[in-house]
Formats: structure tokens, sequence, C-alpha cells
């Protein structure tokens, strides 16, 4: 066993404590990163090579230290692609969050021995006063800052090692085996499926884990909302697990003088393989306990599941737009990628409700819209990606349509017609003003 001294100042004198430590034990090292300004968090291609991945960014104020420039390319638009990550100028940026700010590295002057548990002692450094708490594998720290701006806390006690010393290495959602990031990228929390990084060697894994209580259950997790962040790689180019909470820019980060910051975390250590340490960590710390195995339920039953849930409320298929809500991506649009899905199942399943509340309307929506993804607020329309425009490619069909005096009551009824596109057409409704009320199928 290692014996570590740690000199804790009283009164006349100096009182030694030996703490018995692993060799491999997390050190009471923080870093207190701050911005007198906003940082601008943003997210922009990281520049990879072959793999078109957005990270994490910050104004810059090392110009050394900045993002590589990426080209958007011709095909780079329309859905999918975010206009405010891949056309915003890219100059003084960096996916370094030690170079958006004052670094200030913080190393327990001496550690105090409580109930149960060791009491982390700092110096006040310039912009705050830091204490941490240490009780078992679980680590509290409180962070009390003296000027206004924007902080972020990291743990930076885990141990470490150089690229060749790593078994094995993990950080959502990209990086894994030993595929290493090439920079101290952050990956925030929306976007841990695990709130960790992961780091095997000398066949034991390490990570700093976030406390399931500052992770609660988010409908809708995004950058901004992100309580922490998540890094594997160091400045200097080692590889070691560290979490910084809050993210600098981001949700809470903004401080005013003696405002308290509190975080809690675990630090993880254990002999599992790194997939192992995985399943543990989902389980015994996030609290993850059932997992679906599907082999005992037929493919029928979950085909019928599947149905109930998207003819239930919860698929947020809007009936008067006639398309599944997209406000997730695009607020105030709805969006449909295709209308035979509907129809397909309607015929299989022989249900007509189906056919009248799903097939119909998207089959509408899909001959009437210039675009798969409508909106209707005009702040957010965008030619290239959405549109607010109806158009009538097959409004030349409907005089044939007609002529045919087409009248169907059901899917099977509808495919016996022999009229292509075969049709299902009434003349009664709210869109007369333009052509009637008429259902066709394009097939």
């Amino acid at each position: 066993m290692k014996y570590v001294k740690f000199f804790l100042p009283i009164l006349f004198g100096l009182l030694v404590v030996n703490i018995e430590a692993k060799k491999s034990d997390f050190a009471p090292n923080f870093t207190v990163i701050y911005s007198p300004t906003d940082p601008k968090l943003a997210a922009k291609p990281a520049g990879i090579a072959h793999v078109p991945y957005n990270v994490a960014v910050w104004h810059s104020i090392d110009s050394t230290n900045t993002l590589q420039h990426t080209q958007r390319k011709k095909d780079h638009f329309g859905d999918g692609f975010d206009d405010q990550i891949l056309s915003i100028s890219q100059d003084m940026l960096t996916p370094e969050v030690a170079a958006a700010g004052q670094v200030y590295e913080l190393k327990a002057r001496c550690v105090r021995r409580g109930k149960g548990c060791e009491i982390w002692v700092f110096a006040p450094c310039e912009v705050g006063q830091l204490s941490a708490e240490r009780r078992d594998d679980e680590l509290k720290w409180k962070f009390i800052p003296s000027k206004k701006g924007f902080y972020s806390i990291a743990y930076t006690g885990a141990p470490s090692c150089n690229i060749d010393e790593a078994d094995e290495i993990w950080q959502p959602l990209i990086w894994q085996e030993l595929r290493v990031p090439q920079r101290a990228y952050m990956t925030l929390a929306y976007r841990c499926p695990i709130p960790t990084t992961l780091l095997s060697m000398n066949e034991k894994t390490i990570g700093v884990v976030a406390d399931s209580s500052e992770f609660p259950f988010n409908p809708l997790p995004n950058m901004m909302n992100s309580r922490f962040g998540v890094t594997l790689r160091t400045m200097n180019g080692r590889l070691q697990p560290q979490l910084y909470a809050p993210v600098l820019g981001g949700a809470e980060s903004y401080c005013t003088p003696n405002q308290p910051m509190t975080f809690k975390v675990h630090l993880y250590e254990s002999n599992l393989s790194l997939s192992q340490a995985y399943e543990q960590i989902s389980r015994e710390l996030c609290g993850f306990h059932n997992y679906r195995v599907n082999m005992d339920i037929s493919l029928n039953a979950t085909m019928d599941n599947m149905i109930d849930y998207a003819m239930s409320r919860y698929s947020m298929f809007i009936d008067s737009l006639k398309g599944c809500n997209y406000s997730t991506d695009a607020p105030g649009a709805v969006k449909n990628v295709s209308s035979l899905h509907p129809l397909q199942i309607s015929m299989i399943t022989n249900r007509n409700d189906i056919l009248e509340e799903r097939a119909y309307p998207m089959i509408e929506y899909m001959i009437s819209r210039e675009k798969f993804l409508l909106i209707l607020l005009k702040k957010y329309n965008h030619r290239l990606v959405n549109s607010m425009v109806l158009v009538l490619p097959l409004v030349n069909w409907l005089c044939f349509i007609k002529s045919q005096n087409v009248e169907t009551t059901s899917s099977c009824n509808l495919l016996s017609k022999n009229i292509i596109p075969r049709a299902y057409v009434t003349c009664q409704s709210p869109r007369a003003e333009q052509i009637g009320r008429m259902r066709w199928l394009y097939m």
C-alpha cells in the first residue's frame, strides 16, 4: 500500500494525517473555468475526416486553439441540416472549453477526516472558494463565486494515462474501443446514454459519473438545457475521465457573487471490462432495471403494439394539418415522409380507421404540399428546408377521377377498382374553395 501524507494547519503546530490510498486513487484536484462575458456556447462540425459530427464549441480567447474550418456542401440543405450550425461563422471558435476562459487549477491543500467522510480543503482562488466532501465513491462539491460571470467547475483528479497505455475507451457518442478523440471534445448531457466517459487501463475501468439526481428525466434534452458535460482527452493529450458542471455558457453557468454552485458525482473504479462497467453503472448508479427482452413476444404482437402506439395520442398526429408533429426540430411544423405505410397497414389489418384517419390525410398531404416539411409560422419558414406553400401536382387528375364516378368505402373495395391512380373522392369539405374534398391514392 502507498501512504500519502497531508499536512493540516492547526493552532500552534501541524497535524500530520496518514491516509491509506490505492495506487489508482482519485486525487483532490479540480479545474475552474471563468469567463466574464458570454462564451457563446454553440454546435459546429468537428472537421473529423469522413465523419460529419457536430461538437460543442465556444468563443476562443486563444487564437492558436481554434476549430478547423469546414465547408458547407451543396447537398447540406433541407430537413436535418441546421443553418445555425452550418452557416454561422467559424472564426475564433474552439471545441476545447479550457481555451474559452480563464483557467484555475485547484489542488486540495489538506484533507480532513469527518464523520465517515473526507473533507477536501482548498485555498481561495481569484474567482471564488471551492470546498468538497468525499464519502466512499460519492463526491460533492460546492463553489461560491466572488465575481459575476460564467463558470464551469470540473473534477480533474481521476487516474490518467497516455493513449498507448489504454486498453479501451468510451465517450458518447462516436468514440469507443481505441478510437480516441483527436481533441478535448466535450459531450454534453443531452448526448449521454450514461453520464460519464470511461477509461480502461491496467485491468481497471474508471469513470466520473454524474449522480442520478443531477441527471433527471428531460422530455426534450438539448444543448442549452444540459447541466453538465464529460470529456476524456486532456489539454496535454492524456486520457482522463472528467466531468464539467455546469457547462460553460450553458444552463446554470451564469452566476453572481456568493451564489453557490453545487454538484455530486460518483468516482467509479472497478475490475470489470468496459462493457460490464457500462451495464453496472446503468443499473446501480442510474437506476436502470428493466431490460427489455423480445424473445417471448411474437412478431404479430409486436406489430399490434406498434399500430396501437401509432393510432394513439402519443404519435402526435395533428388532424387539421394531416401530419405528425415535428416541432422538436422545426417549431410549428408537421412532416410526413410516406403515405404508403399507413395504406399498407390498413390493407393488412383490414382496419378502416387507419385508412380514414391516417392513410387518406397523409396521401392528401403528400400530393398537395411543396415539401415533406410544412410549416405555418413565417418566422421559421425557409424554402430550402420547409415550406408554407400548397401545390396541386395532380389537379389534372381531378376531372378524370370525377368522370369515373368512383365510390369506395373500404381499402379492399378501393384496391379492386381498375383505375390509376385509384381513388376515393368526396366533394364536401373545408377545402372546397380550391378543389373540393378529394381523397386519392397515388398508385
